[in-house]
């Protein structure tokens, strides 16, 4: 008897164990919020298809989802200046995207791909170099002008958690702006921080 009651102890002990290490509470990964703060700096080739160089900025994004697929917004602004004998000319560009991306999760990272659709809003400012020795009026020694284009970009993206809802992201592809002078291929890219709850 006694040998019996030991043996239902030790049954019912290991049973109580068992429930208690695989109960769905205690091994619930903690759940992270649906949607991630991004900003950084971009680099991009202007969207102005005239304008050579390198477009300098900053961007900031927004996405929201928990499975593979995810949406938001993007935003950003850059700024290219030339310099020749003639002229000087400046280029702002403001982007405006709305974002599609799928999302594979790898432990503390996370591979995608997104497709932004939007515009880009450009201003053009020019000066001449030698308008003033050439007594020109004031109006013809500058020009400025602003357009709308239709725009789309494809990127790929690498983001990565390192100290509980703060990361580092990173971000590139090709860019498209339609023209009146054509279409416009080019590049972007992006590294910064991300925030994520």
């Amino acid at each position: 008897m006694l040998v019996r009651a030991l043996a239902l102890a030790a049954l019912a002990t290991g049973l109580w164990g068992f429930e208690a290490h695989a109960s769905p509470t205690l091994e619930r990964a903690p759940q992270t919020s649906p949607w991630l703060l991004s900003g950084g700096l971009l680099l991009a080739r202007p969207a102005n298809v005239a304008q050579p160089g390198t477009s300098t900025g900053i961007a900031l994004g927004f996405l929201r989802g928990r499975r593979a697929l995810v949406w938001g917004v993007q935003a950003s602004w850059s700024a290219n200046t030339e310099f020749n004998s003639r002229d000087t000319v400046r280029n702002d560009d403001l982007r405006l995207r709305a974002v599609g991306a799928l999302i594979a999760r790898l432990g503390r990272g996370s591979l995608g791909l997104a497709l932004g659709l939007g515009a880009t809003l450009v201003h053009e400012h020019g000066e001449l170099s030698q308008g003033e020795k050439a007594q020109l009026p004031g109006e013809a020694l500058s020009r400025t002008a602003w357009r709308l284009l239709p725009a789309a970009d494809l990127q790929a993206l690498v983001l990565l958690r390192v100290f509980a809802g703060w990361g580092v992201g990173l971000s590139g592809g090709p860019t498209l702006h339609i023209d009146t002078g054509g279409v416009n291929i080019g590049w972007a890219a992006t590294v910064g921080v991300t925030w994520q709850p």
